[in-house]
């Protein structure tokens, strides 16, 4: 499994990035902003998208319309401290899968991903 965050607060990337490692769900990648991302999954493949909303460079909302645009149906996990109902609408309707409070404590992340990544592995060929 290839994990890409993106990120913009280091340390939030690192822990998030530490966490998953923990719980053995993969090989994570970080990008620190939006820019650097849309590089990365124009050159990689990746099983999963974890990213912050409001990034230098391009937000979230770029990166997902980016990803669909390219038809690309991995699953995306939006973690932001922005959750009005009408942000989270948006972001859905342009392809976030999930869209999570960056509050919440990590092991609600973690079953998250693991939900979205086991459904990912279970329909893949």
């Amino acid at each position: 499994m290839n994990i890409l965050i993106c990120e913009d607060d280091p340390s939030f990337a690192l822990n998030l990035s530490l966490t998953l490692r923990q719980h053995n769900l993969g090989d994570v990648t970080i990008a620190n902003n939006g820019k650097d991302a849309i590089e990365m999954i124009r050159s990689e493949k990746f099983d999963l998208i974890i990213s912050d909303l409001h990034m230098p460079e391009a937000p979230g909302e770029k990166v997902i319309e980016f990803i669909r645009g390219m038809k690309n149906a991995v699953p995306i996990v939006v973690i932001t401290s922005d959750t009005e109902e009408i942000v989270v609408q948006r972001l859905r309707e342009i392809g976030a899968n999930e869209v999570i409070d960056k509050k919440v404590p990590t092991e609600q992340i973690i079953k998250i991903v693991e939900k979205l990544t086991t459904k990912r592995r279970f329909f893949s060929f």
